[in-house]
Order: structure tokens, then sequence, then C-alpha cells
């Protein structure tokens, strides 16, 4: 063996250790934007386009309501420490949306519900104050039930995740667009189903208002027990109403939701003398159960739930 051997060989592993090595400017680009989403919907959608590119923190669990969840310190932390911060808005989630807003934060934070639907459907909630009772016109938030509105979502997902994200705007492009080929194929599917309820038989009676949307997208008339958040009280008054409209509809069958109280529900029910679905809808986010952990699962769920229900045939989605 040469006496320049040996170092010819110490100095190769320096070379080598120094290719294995990252440089600075390789740990910089290789870091994960924190993107923060508030509730299940949104954050399944926000994971469908981003996929593993960024480090992805979901505030409200499927488990709680968005109307009532209060936020934990670590929904604080998140939010501080978050590059790009999405939420619904229109006091889907109060106090999330709250906290966001007073976020010393400085980064984006974007009400995807009031980009997506500029104009949304208004409904009349019921206020008490100590000396009346009163009824205004609230925005109704629950937005993604018509899958048109789930498609401007998604479109505008993606432009936020390429803004703050720009070197991975391709994956954005392309999987938000294979995203809305399916939704398109959901949209059209769910009004096949529903032309299969007889027309009579078109109405749809559940425990919140979530479902606005829904009806007027698919062609059903609509009634709801409470206003747009699920701990709402009916009044006396609104339940003899409702009892009223449905033995006056002969509606076969009323809906029970997820995220709210069966009470009222059954004794709506009992007093109309009207069936309760076996199934509850899934109103404020995605379910708890096998086969309603996505968007497009939850809509074929609360779908087959609505069209068997009221006497129509549910086809598979594929």
């Amino acid at each position: 063996m040469s006496k320049s051997r040996p170092w010819k060989i110490f100095a190769l592993l320096i070379w080598l250790g120094g290719c294995g090595s990252p440089t600075q400017e390789q740990i910089i680009t290789t870091v994960k934007p924190r993107i923060v989403a508030s509730y299940s919907i949104l954050c399944e959608l926000v994971s469908s386009i981003a996929a593993e590119t960024v480090e992805m923190k979901c505030l409200i669990p499927p488990t709680e309501s968005p109307h009532t969840y209060t936020p934990t310190p670590t929904d604080l932390k998140q939010i501080e420490q978050a590059q790009l911060i999405l939420y619904g808005g229109y006091e889907f989630e109060p106090k999330i949306e709250q906290l966001i807003k007073n976020s010393q934060n400085n980064i984006p934070k974007v009400s995807i519900h009031s980009l997506a639907v500029p104009k949304p459907l208004l409904s009349q909630h019921e206020h008490e104050t100590s000396h009346s009772h009163e009824e205004k016109l609230t925005a109704d938030p629950h937005i993604w039930h018509d899958v048109r509105n789930t498609i401007k979502m998604t479109k505008i997902i993606a432009e936020q995740l390429s803004q703050v994200n720009p070197t991975q705007t391709n994956i954005y492009q392309t999987n938000s667009k294979e995203l809305i080929i399916k939704l398109q194929k959901l949209d059209q599917w769910i009004k096949n189903q529903i032309a299969t309820i007889p027309i009579e038989q078109r109405i749809l009676v559940t425990t919140h208002e979530a479902f606005n949307y829904y009806a007027q997208a698919y062609g059903l008339k609509y009634l709801a027990l409470l206003g747009l958040s699920s701990e709402e009280t009916p009044s006396a008054a609104k339940i003899r109403q409702i009892v009223k409209s449905i033995k006056q509809s002969r509606v076969p069958t009323i809906f029970a939701e997820i995220s709210a109280n069966d009470r009222v529900i059954n004794t709506i029910a009992r007093e109309a003398k009207v069936k309760v679905a076996k199934q509850p809808l899934i109103a404020d986010g995605l379910g708890i159960e096998e086969n309603t952990d996505t968007y497009i699962e939850v809509m074929v769920h609360n779908t087959c739930t609505i069209v068997e229900g009221l006497g129509g045939e549910c086809k598979e989605f594929k």
C-alpha cells in the first residue's frame, strides 16, 4: 500500500460525510408550512389538496359541535404558530372565529365560507332579550351541503395553499382538479337519487336548520325545528307550527342529527304521528362512524338516509 492511500481514503470519507449532511438552505426548504383549519369538513378538504406538503392542524374534532366548541390552550398555541389559518365563518364556529380574529399572529386568516358564498342564504334567528323576543336574519354557514359550494371551497383552498407554499402549486392544482371531478360526479349523483322520491314526499324535516343549502340545491321543501345552532330551544308555538305542517304535508319520515339532542325531534314525531329515520343525518362536520369520515362519504350517507326515508331508492355512488 502506498503511503498516500490512507490520506485518500480519509479525504473520501470526509467528502461522503459532507454529501450526507443537509446544508442550511436544504433544511429551510424542507420545513413544511403550518396550516390550521377550524372544523372537520374543512380539515379534510385541506388534507386532500395539500397531501404531505404541509403540517396540518385541525381544531374542532368531528365529535364536537362547532356551534358550541370552546377553544383549548392548545388551540391558541396552534393559531399563534400557524402560517395560514382557514376557518368557516358566518359564525359557524363563533368562539374559534373570535380567537382567530383576536390573534396577534400577523398571517393570512381566511374565512372560506365568506369567499365561496359571498351572498349566503339567510335564516330567521330567534333572539331573547331581557325586554322582548326578537327575530333577526342571520347568514347560514352550512354551505357545503350544496356540493357546488364545496367545489368553490376547493378552488379557494388550493389558491390559499399556493400563496403560502408556492413551490408546491402544481400539486395543489392537480389534487384540487381531481377532487373537483369527483365532486361534480357527486353533485349529479345526488340529483339522480332525489329524483326517485315521489314528488309529494320531497319534504325534509330535520332537527336544526343545517340543510337549507341542500334543500335548495336538490329540490326539497324544508322544515327545521331549531335555528342555525343545534343548541337552541324551540318555543311551544314553533313546535305547534311544525307539527301542523308535518300533518298537512303527510311527510312519512323526519330526521334526527348526530350532533343534536334527539328529545325535540322525538317529541315532534310522537305528536305528528310520523317515524324518525333509523340513521341520523350528519349536519355540522364529518361523521364518527365507519364510512362517514370524508366529505363525500358524509354526503352519500345523508343523501341515502333522506332518499330512503322519503320513499325513494338510493343507488351506490361510484
